[in-house]
């Protein structure tokens, strides 16, 4: 079943809410391009690749869409973006502003597009800056903040445009036009007031709506409201709640926490959630399944297989047979507790692992098992070249 969010997505920049002068910008920009990439920032769900999306359809250009998260490595980077950066586009050869270039022998025809740039680490923001450097064609970056120390090269090599939150009486009538086209019964005001716990974002206002159902006062009680980053009790609410897949990929992708650390969130409380044996049985069978993937990743170090692991976390949603109303009291995994740690200690376990690595803390805490495992065999430490600091790291946990 398609979701609401996909059956409603805009199909032209004209239907976007807000955000009409940065789009427009931002398309002023890609089609003048001159070797400064457009870096995007601003909070989850309120269209930042979709107008990227939008305006590489208008403009006639292949859109190259890219995730941070995807290159470990400087030299998986120079695989794949330099070749999307250097080739001409074969679908494609229109220039951007419909003029033929004669300084390469080719046209213009492509848009690519880096996502998730908070995750980049020293590696990737080297081979991106070559990036930067080689490209003919318009590069834009998109982050939920900018300010990260180790974006600093690239945010200052780079043309910033905010995107901001959408205001809560142009959300009510967009999901006024939608509850009405869905056929929907709606309380007005209810209705307003979901516009207005959604905190800006569309993406979330629409899932809301999918799981309530009916709109009204009561319906809305099960519904908290939206911080600037999604947490996991909101990532766990929805993921257990969709009615598609679309929409508990969508609460996986956003959460604010890794897949590796999600899973556990998931085992410690599918069982609190769902209560019938069928259910429970059928969310276990594809958390053991992730389980198995997980272990292949950390074995083998394919990371390539970190894809599947969030999709069946994501599968865990279709277990169930009906939609619950109850209200469930999500509690964190006996992740650290089985160890002896608290929650303190693990904090700053995970702030030292991300300032030695050099990565996010979300990054760090999905290293946390690994970490668990190396912390066991303290001969292992000399052989991978661990450094003093890591050494202690590992000796808290």
């Amino acid at each position: 079943m398609q979701s609401l969010f996909e059956k409603h997505k805009p199909s032209s920049i004209a239907q976007i809410i807000g955000n009409r002068k940065q789009i427009e910008e931002i398309k002023r920009m890609i089609i003048n391009y001159a070797g400064k990439p457009v870096f995007i920032y601003g909070p989850p769900g309120i269209g930042k690749n979709l107008a990227v999306e939008l305006i590489a359809a208008e403009l006639d250009c292949e859109l190259i869409q890219l995730t941070a998260a995807d290159f470990r490595n400087y030299e998986s980077i120079k695989k794949t973006i330099f070749q999307s950066a250097r080739h001409q586009s074969l679908l494609n050869g229109n220039n951007l502003n419909g003029k033929s270039d004669s300084n390469n022998g080719y046209r213009k025809g492509k848009i690519i597009l880096v996502d998730e740039l908070d995750v980049a680490d020293g590696g990737m923001v080297k081979g991106l800056k070559e990036v930067i450097a080689e490209s003919s064609f318009p590069i834009v970056f998109i982050a939920s903040d900018p300010y990260s120390r180790h974006l600093l090269e690239l945010r200052n090599s780079s043309a910033i445009v905010r995107m901001d939150k959408i205001r809560s009486d142009s959300m009510a009538a967009f999901l006024k036009n939608v509850a009405r086209k869905e056929g929907m019964d709606f309380d007005e005001q209810a209705l307003e007031q979901l516009a207005r716990m959604a905190d800006g974002d569309v993406r979330a206002a629409l899932i809301d709506m999918e799981s309530v159902g009916h709109i009204d006062d009561s319906n809305l009680k099960c519904i908290g409201n939206r911080t600037y980053e999604q947490n996991v009790f909101e990532t766990l609410k929805i993921l257990f709640r969709a009615r598609s897949l679309d929409n508990a990929r969508m609460a996986v992708e956003h959460s604010d926490k890794s897949a590796d650390e999600l899973f556990w969130w998931v085992e410690e409380n599918a069982f609190r959630e769902f209560s019938n044996p069928y259910e429970i049985a059928a969310s276990y069978k594809f958390l053991a399944k992730a389980d198995y993937f997980q272990s292949l990743i950390i074995r083998r170090q394919t990371w390539s297989l970190q894809k599947y692991l969030s999709d069946l976390i994501c599968c865990v949603s279709i277990g169930k047979k009906e939609q619950a109303r109850k209200f469930v009291a999500y509690q964190p995994p006996r992740f650290f507790s089985r160890s002896g740690i608290g929650k303190a200690e693990a904090a700053e376990i995970i702030e030292n692992l991300a300032r030695a690595t050099h990565i996010s803390k979300k990054a760090a805490l999905g290293y946390m098992p690994l970490l668990k495992k190396i912390a066991r065999f303290p001969e292992m430490h000399e052989k991978i070249g661990m450094s003093e600091e890591e050494k202690e790291i590992i000796g808290m946990i």
